[in-house]
């Protein structure tokens, strides 16, 4: 099978709502009903923004006027190597290819201009031009957060701004991290964010009934990323590779040769030896924060870490925000598809790091519950634990359902120190291990019945004491 209707699958298969809202989105425009002129797809590397620009681009390059930007093409390192006059150019074109000659009557020698000004009058010439054709323009930008800051707001000015006013324009673009437009209040109150999401299991299946047996399998290795699982799957057709028991039997050599030729070239490759290791150490753990750096990364990478302070956590946590996410429950954690994907790498590729980010996360959730009573200490020691038992060979279900139960006895009975004694604590803890991801498959019957003996117990005790005050 060629690489074209793998990927072709897999990004309809991603991303049919995004290109549903493009359609409503330029409907909105076109039908003079739209408050949104600015539609931004944000994600990481790896979501196929690229790829969705460009669908778009082939859906409306032969009805509308429309250009495709990719910004990487225009800039370079350095500030002055941002060839501003070359992307208005390109644009130019692009939209007079679109219109009759006498809506886009342009000037012969426009291409060799170098005033970018007069280039940006001509560009909202075009615009103005459409609009009396009764046709939508739309600008598709792809890597938009590489223009720098000081040009982004120029572009904002000149450009953003005016072709917004004529409510016949719409604008994708697409960055890592969603965009503000925190210098205009009126761009930001037009710019709708959405973040692309990777691809579940589900969708591997839709997108290829053939491996939905083994759908879970490729989303754990590749984290649901497109361009990863489709480079995947083209390993699992070349070794012919469907059913569950064929993939267990290749599974670790299929794994360690797609982590070491797809993960560290393409992942990886854009960061420093030093943020990768970071990278790889924040995917092992579910939560983390200053705190927890603090202890771990020291422990860990000594000869990177040793001396930082709050302020360089908060820096590193900042220069990684296209991989890091706040959680709604507080604390950050990576972004779900590389903490799936980096996890399995480091499992299959670096073993002992693997090992001692879990073992040196018990410790450290030990020690804080010696100290104090917090439920996600608790939870996150219980993931750890099962982490690494999961990762020994002879590890089965009902070993990990022996060892939940054990690490949680001295926090159900009150034995430990920190243990949970008042009855909410009790009944939050039931809760909460019956909807955790990673757990509650591993909580058994017998820790449920012991929790709510213990429940029950305090309830009766509180009956009990008020009668015996009357007494």
């Amino acid at each position: 099978m060629s690489m074209e209707p793998i990927y072709s699958k897999m990004y309809v298969s991603a991303r049919q709502r995004e290109r549903e809202r493009v359609q409503e989105f330029i409907e909105d425009i076109k039908n003079s009903v739209a408050t949104c002129f600015f539609l931004n797809l944000f994600a990481p590397k790896g979501f196929g923004k690229t790829v969705f620009l460009e669908q778009v681009w082939k859906d409306y390059e032969r009805v509308l006027p429309v250009s495709l930007v990719h910004m990487g093409k225009f800039c370079q390192k350095s500030d002055e190597a941002f060839a501003l006059d070359n992307l208005l150019v390109h644009i130019i074109r692009d939209l007079g290819e679109r219109l009759p000659r006498r809506v886009a009557s342009l000037p012969s020698d426009y291409e060799n201009w170098m005033n970018e000004n007069q280039l940006a009058e001509l560009l909202l010439c075009l615009v103005s031009g459409a609009k009396e054709f009764e046709k939508v323009s739309v600008l598709l930008i792809d890597d938009y957060d590489l223009m720098s800051e000081k040009q982004g707001r120029w572009f904002q000015e000149n450009i953003f701004s005016p072709i917004a006013r004529t409510r016949k324009v719409g604008v994708i673009l697409t960055s890592k991290t969603e965009l503000r437009f925190a210098e205009s209040f009126d761009l930001r109150m037009r710019l709708e964010s959405h973040e692309l999401s990777s691809l579940d299991p589900e969708a591997i299946s839709r997108a290829l009934p053939k491996y939905e047996a083994i759908a879970g399998e490729i989303h754990r290795i590749t984290g649901g990323l497109p361009l990863l699982t489709e480079e995947f799957i083209e390993q699992l057709e070349t070794s012919q590779v469907i059913i569950p028991n064929g993939f267990r039997l290749h599974a670790q050599e299929l794994s360690r040769k797609y982590y070491r030729t797809y993960v560290e070239e393409k992942v990886l490759a854009d960061l420093t030896p030093d943020l990768r290791e970071t990278v790889l150490i924040m995917a092992l753990l579910r939560r983390f924060d200053v705190k927890m750096l603090k202890e771990v990364l020291p422990r860990l990478l000594p000869e990177l870490y040793q001396v930082y302070g709050t302020a360089d956590y908060l820096d590193l946590i900042d220069r990684l925000r296209p991989w890091v996410q706040w959680r709604r429950q507080g604390g950050y954690t990576l972004n779900p598809a590389f903490r799936t994907m980096l996890q399995g790498y480091t499992l299959t590729v670096k073993p002992d790091l693997f090992k001692g980010v879990n073992r040196t996360a018990v410790i450290l959730y030990q020690g804080w519950l010696e100290s104090e009573y917090r439920e996600y200490y608790l939870l996150e020691l219980l993931y750890h634990r099962l982490v690494l038992l999961e990762s020994e060979k002879d590890s089965t279900p009902p070993t990990l359902l022996m060892a939940l139960g054990k690490e949680l006895q001295p926090y159900i009975s009150g034995e430990s120190k920190a243990g949970s004694r008042r009855m909410d604590d009790l009944d939050s803890l039931r809760n909460s291990l019956l909807q955790d991801p990673d757990l509650k498959d591993y909580v058994s019957e017998d820790v449920l019945r012991a929790i709510q003996d213990k429940i029950n117990a305090q309830i009766e005790m509180k009956r009990v004491i008020p009668f015996r005050r009357t007494l």
